[in-house]
């Protein structure tokens, strides 16, 4: 493997692992926040 394929490879590497954590952050938001005692769990979590 040479420079020339590196200096293409390790951006498009760094643009597909950026897109991959969007994604995946965009799908867990929309994952249903659970029950009151989940929620109660979950701020208390969240609060320390």
């Amino acid at each position: 493997m040479d420079i020339q394929t590196l200096l293409y490879l390790v951006p498009a590497a760094g643009v597909v692992g950026l897109a991959y954590s969007f994604i995946t952050a965009a799908w867990i938001g929309k994952q249903d926040p659970g029950d009151r005692r989940m929620q109660t769990i979950a701020d208390q979590i969240a609060k320390g």
